[in-house]
């Protein structure tokens, strides 16, 4: 038997809640229906299965780790065809005092160890006082990309970073990366490095991470990232 329910509002008989039908219902709004939620209004999807709604504009969270611990180093295996461009921001504070940290693609969770990687970097270094200087380095066909020289974690200023990777998974180009990281190096030294390196002769593999790396051994004891793919149109 159907029946149709024509009324203008509903209201819980009793308290402040109510719910539409049982488990395992489904409940369909026609083509040309419009729902339209209040200024205001909450819309509590906490623990549920939303499909089929596509993000068209700006970053899609796509995986990432909050460190609880000392680790050796960091891999985040986040990278997806569907994007040509990631983004990963996050903060790292080394074990040891002066280490230099860098970073490796990674391909089927292993690391793309071949000397290919091409990077070049610029600082601007604050010292003491009104003292500024800047440096350039980077690295030429060694084994990972350089991110930062020195870093020294001075209290609550550890490193800050912002990654964005092109053509991961791309059979065309060569995957490449670009970066802004700020951080407290040693001889009392804050430091802000922007550059850009690319993984030569390696379009016939995908790259479906990227590894932080630490130069001492000992690893990094605090931090976070967050991987994001970006939105195509």
């Amino acid at each position: 038997m159907t029946s149709e329910l024509k009324v203008d509002k509903i209201t819980p008989a009793s308290g402040t809640s109510g719910t539409f039908g049982d488990s395992g219902d489904t409940f369909q709004v026609p083509s040309g229906v419009t729902l339209d939620i209040a200024s205001g209004a909450t819309l509590d999807a906490t623990g549920a299965t939303v499909t089929g709604i596509t993000d068209t504009n700006g970053l899609v969270f796509l995986g990432g780790t909050t460190l609880s611990g000392t680790v050796t180093d960091i891999a985040l295996d986040h990278f997806s065809s569907t994007y040509d461009i990631h983004k990963i921001y996050g903060y790292l504070s080394c074990v040891t005092a002066g280490s230099d940290i860098g970073m490796r693609f990674r391909d089927g969770g292993s690391d793309i160890t071949s000397s290919n990687y091409i990077m070049s970097l610029g600082s601007n270094l604050q010292l003491n006082g009104s003292t500024t200087s800047t440096t350039d380095y980077g690295n030429w066909l060694q084994d990972h990309f350089n991110m930062i020289s020195g870093s020294i974690s001075s209290g609550a200023t550890i490193m800050r970073f912002e990654v964005t990777v092109f053509n991961a998974m791309s059979s065309t180009f060569n995957p490449a990366v670009q970066l802004l990281t700020s951080y407290y190096r040693t001889s009392n030294q804050y430091v802000i490095t922007m550059g850009g390196g690319y993984l030569d002769g390696n379009t016939s593999t995908t790259c479906e991470g990227l590894k932080f790396i630490e130069s001492s051994g000992n690893g990094f004891d605090a931090g976070a990232a967050r991987v994001y793919g970006v939105v195509s149109s």
